[in-house]
């Protein structure tokens, strides 16, 4: 599976200090994965304590990252 990153989750990834490692093991292993608008998909995944939250959309075996922050 390919996971690519658009400018904006760069970014907002980056701002908001998350660590790539943890954004790769929350898509192999979410905590819980959530209902979102179509064709996106939000997965969740406890990090060191705090609830990690991933937009995502998948096209076949890629996923591309739109963004990602802590709630």
């Amino acid at each position: 599976m390919k996971i690519i990153f658009t400018d904006h989750s760069k970014e907002r990834i980056s701002e908001r200090g998350i660590v790539i490692s943890d954004i790769k093991k929350a898509i192999n292993s979410p905590t819980s994965h959530l209902w979102s608008y179509p064709p996106t998909q939000k997965i969740q995944k406890i990090v060191k304590g705090k609830t990690l939250e991933i937009v995502f959309e998948q096209k076949g075996q890629i996923i591309i990252i739109i963004t990602a922050y802590y709630l």
